[in-house]
């Protein structure tokens, strides 16, 4: 299972995580996030981690208004990949070829009993154009930083969609991620089928943006045995 640590915002925590071995490092650059880095911050911070900073892949976690925008901030915070809340797929297609990977989170509403054809829509479109897509939940149309938990069923419907689009997607999953999900998602062998990996920042944090080290640390021991 590959692993996702987001919202990191000190040193110590990225050098904690290398030493786990967390292949994903999630920087998010979005001003209404309490875990929001400037671009130029995120730089400086991967620069800090010195050789460390091969040893893992830097997402940059944007809510561009335009593939310009995007493609500007990836290339100024010097991360190796990015995730988006916002583009549409024909945006989203401008900015393959440029050296880094692009993943779309996809927001499922929380408390929703079942797809709606638009999502099935998005989750098809999205899954054709880009590298990977994260399963994010939204509550009162806000989407990510929630903290709260998608239904499994959901999930596993939306993750079928996207894998008959497209077999070699990457689809990661989010939202209220923590040690007990972990343990709640290990007994659900079809859910597991069909992803690759899971992307945990408040489940593994003491306060925004601070990474707990014993919570990180089980957590990512329990996610490399799924």
């Amino acid at each position: 299972m590959i692993v996702k640590i987001c919202g990191l915002t000190r040193e110590k925590d990225v050098v904690a995580c290398v030493s786990t071995g967390v292949p994903l490092l999630g920087f998010i650059s979005i001003p209404r996030s309490k875990r929001f880095l400037p671009v130029e911050e995120i730089r400086e911070l991967l620069e800090k981690v010195g050789t460390a900073r091969k040893r893992f892949s830097a997402v940059l976690v944007l809510e561009p208004s335009s593939p310009a925008e995007a493609l500007d901030k990836i290339r100024k915070s010097g991360a190796d990949a990015v995730q988006l809340y916002s583009l549409s797929p024909s945006q989203i297609a401008l900015l393959h070829g440029k050296g880094f990977l692009v993943f779309r989170t996809i927001a499922i509403p929380v408390g929703s009993p079942h797809l709606s054809a638009e999502l099935v829509k998005q989750i098809k479109s999205f899954s054709k154009t880009c590298d990977g897509v994260f399963f994010d939940s939204s509550v009162a149309g806000k989407a990510g930083g929630t903290g709260k938990q998608i239904d499994f069923n959901l999930l596993e419907q939306a993750a079928s969609v996207a894998r008959r689009a497209n077999k070699k997607i990457t689809l990661f999953l989010s939202g209220g991620m923590d040690l007990q999900r972990l343990q709640g998602l290990s007994g659900n062998k079809k859910l597991l089928s069909l992803i690759d990996g899971v992307d945990a920042s408040s489940g593994v944090e003491f306060s925004p943006g601070k990474k707990d080290l014993l919570k990180l640390t089980t957590f990512v021991s329990f996610a490399r045995k799924l």
